[in-house]
């Protein structure tokens, strides 16, 4: 499996721009009207942010953007495999390094609010390219193939694999290591665990890991997100936003990471809002409902 993955990474490598593009455009194409992969999934919750969150958008052009990145991000992550970290240089330009420089300073490690944004696993490479130490919180693969797609994708590019499950002694040691640890915060969690707090106008289970690991460790929260260049879809940005602090306006423990959980997924949604046709919108974000609800906003 191994050898497969690493050939066709090379096969994949070699494509001349143009063709990377209508390759891309292809799959992204097939994916949409033949195979139509998720696409009520897709639209029902694009039409659910855009009528509540912002009315302005066009949700038919953006489902076809949509399906026109997830074609080329799909030829992406194919291409990481083996890749030269030359290669994965050439491929993107990190903006805020001197966020990244204060947080070094600082000694205590970095935390990386981000989500499934652009192609977030070649920022990712980007990012560690450069030299910085960098960790990703991720649930152990079930399958075989999976494991060994994830070890090609992060660690033999530089980004250390942290299986979520009773991580927090780790997660805290690679901190006092002064590394960088990367935080997803767009994913459905279950009721038990996870908190739920607004996202783009509806309650949504989000993992409340990123306070409570920011409380543990006073590590510097730093937003980051990757997005494809509209010029050049082969080239990425990588944009670091400035730190943000944890607040305490609450006595009790539980509130004030719930408070903070909200304020970080208000800052995800600004993200997703500068390049929506880029967030991963085959993820059902919404899936787990508060207890009582009786009819979901989205029927999935």
């Amino acid at each position: 499996m191994r050898c497969i993955i690493m050939m066709l990474g090379r096969l994949l490598r070699v494509l001349p721009h143009p063709l990377f593009a209508s390759l891309g455009c292809a799959i992204g194409w097939c994916l949409q009207h033949v195979i139509r992969f998720r696409r009520t999934v897709i639209l029902t919750q694009m039409q659910w942010v855009f009528g509540h969150a912002d009315g302005t958008r066009d949700t038919a052009t953006l489902l076809r953007q949509h399906y026109r990145h997830l074609g080329l991000l799909l030829i992406e992550i194919l291409q990481l495999p083996g890749i030269s970290q030359r290669r994965i240089a050439d491929r993107g330009t990190i903006h805020g390094l001197d966020n990244i420089e204060r947080a070094t300073a600082a000694g205590k490690g970095a935390l990386l609010l981000t989500g499934h944004i652009g192609s977030w696993e070649l920022g990712g490479a980007i990012c560690a390219a450069a030299g910085y130490k960098l960790n990703a919180i991720g649930k152990e693969m079930k399958s075989g193939p999976g494991n060994v797609m994830i070890q090609l994708m992060r660690d033999d590019n530089g980004i250390h694999t942290i299986t979520r499950r009773n991580s927090m002694k780790e997660i805290l040691s690679t901190l006092k290591r002064n590394e960088a640890i990367i935080v997803m915060l767009d994913q459905n969690m279950t009721s038990k665990e996870g908190v739920f707090v607004d996202f783009f106008g509806m309650p949504a289970c989000t993992m409340p890991a990123l306070a409570v690991l920011a409380a543990k460790s006073e590590a510097t929260i730093l937003p980051v997100c990757t997005f494809r260049d509209p010029c050049d879809s082969r080239r990425h940005h990588l944009v670091v936003r400035e730190p943000v602090s944890l607040e305490s306006p609450h006595r009790r423990s539980m509130d004030n990471i719930i408070h903070n959980t909200s304020r970080f997924t208000k800052i995800l949604e600004s993200m997703i809002l500068e390049h929506p046709e880029q967030w991963l919108w085959i993820h059902k974000r919404w899936k787990t409902r508060p207890r009582g609800e009786t009819v979901p906003a989205i029927p999935y």
